[in-house]
């Protein structure tokens, strides 16, 4: 019997490395992996919060970098649209702004399918300074989503996505494209 529990011992200290491996092993396969991020090759595949200022330096076509007086930075993309390019903000770490120009080719882009998947904006706001008097911000601020469009065409100009906020934080933030009211005569 003594030769019994001796061999199982010798077996159990020859095998204990290989099953503590083997546990270290199974651990390691069933711990969560980190999103490995990959440098953006276009506006389109930037991510609020997660693409870094220094990937969105490597896109191509950016024609402006400005540093902003709240600390943040624009880059400013070059686009085939005359009227203003793309533009991406980011903070110290990453990116809190995407302005992006949705394409008047691209027919399922109209005004009535975000409005079917978002709902009722929390604002809309008519004029811009770009796009005319015409045009209408719907702001979807506590979700981070603003669309710039023509409201009776249904023609979706740009799209902008950022960090939720809330409406008045975000004409502060980025709504210098907005309209001033307009003033009515005696007032």
């Amino acid at each position: 019997m003594k030769l019994f529990f001796r061999n199982h011992k010798q077996l159990l200290l020859l095998l204990s490395p290989f099953l503590m491996a083997l546990f270290f092993w199974i651990i390691y396969l069933l711990l969560p992996k980190p999103e490995k991020l990959t440098a953006p090759s276009s506006v389109s595949d930037v991510r609020i919060g997660k693409t870094t200022a220094s990937q969105v330096a490597t896109l191509p076509n950016i024609v402006n970098k400005t540093a902003l007086p709240n600390g943040k930075t624009a880059f400013d993309v070059k686009t085939g649209y005359a009227i203003r390019g793309d533009q991406i903000i980011t903070d110290s770490k990453t990116t809190v702004f995407v302005r992006k120009r949705v394409s008047s080719d691209d027919k399922n882009q109209t005004l009535g399918v975000y409005t079917a998947q978002l709902g009722q904006p929390e604002e809309e706001i008519m004029g811009s300074k770009h796009y005319g008097e015409a045009a209408t911000l719907f702001l979807y601020a506590s979700k981070g989503i603003a669309i710039l469009g023509n409201k009776h065409s249904g023609e979706v100009f740009e799209t902008q996505t950022f960090i939720p906020t809330n409406v008045e934080n975000y004409k502060t933030l980025y709504g210098q494209d907005i309209l001033p009211p307009v003033q009515k005569l005696g007032d």
